[in-house]
């Protein structure tokens, strides 16, 4: 895998040629300085209103297919909040996660979830997350519920599909709900 990344990297244009104001603006969001998230495909933050709307995330379509999806870094401390405000708004169904929290004892990946079950972790002033216990397989599904810390004004438009699922390798023993 870093080996395909590493090629599909050389193929890339140089980055005078790549249009990313924004990327460039944000430089404390960007876990690397040479992983550009480009303008023209990049994923817009709409929430909240007059906020940033900023976030290390690209649309990539698959051929000639229907189907995209989207492309992110793996979460900072300081986008995480982010990160969760794009599930939302772009209704994602499934979140895969290709890195470990540490890799060779270095840092990859923020964790954007909570630990424990019954563990509320706020985001933003409208949103939290809750690891709640289920029953389930092997897999982990986790399945997002619209909770009451959500203003009444902003509850129709990220009302989300109650049967989407999140997985994550080796955490099986809770669902992750918006609380």
């Amino acid at each position: 895998m870093v080996k395909e990344f590493m090629d599909i990297k050389k193929s890339c244009p140089p980055p005078a040629q790549l249009k990313k104001t924004a990327f460039d603006k944000n430089t404390d969001k960007n876990r690397y300085k040479d992983v550009y998230c480009t303008d023209d495909t990049r994923v817009v933050l709409s929430y909240p209103e007059g906020g940033n709307d900023y976030i290390h995330a690209n649309w990539v379509d698959i051929g000639e297919s229907k189907h995209r999806f989207i492309c992110t870094q793996a979460p900072k401390a300081n986008t995480v909040a982010d990160f969760w405000r794009m599930v939302w708004q772009e209704k994602s169904k499934a979140i895969v996660m290709l890195c470990n929290i540490m890799e060779c004892g270095k840092k990859k990946c923020e964790q954007y979830w909570p630990d424990k079950k019954d563990e509320t972790v706020s985001l933003l002033k409208t949103f939290s997350l809750q690891l709640r216990p289920t029953k389930g397989s092997a897999i982990t599904t986790r399945a997002p519920i619209l909770g009451d810390m959500l203003r009444s004004k902003i509850r129709k438009s990220l009302c989300q599909d109650q049967q989407a699922r999140f997985f994550c390798a080796g955490f099986t023993h809770g669902a992750l709900c918006f609380a």
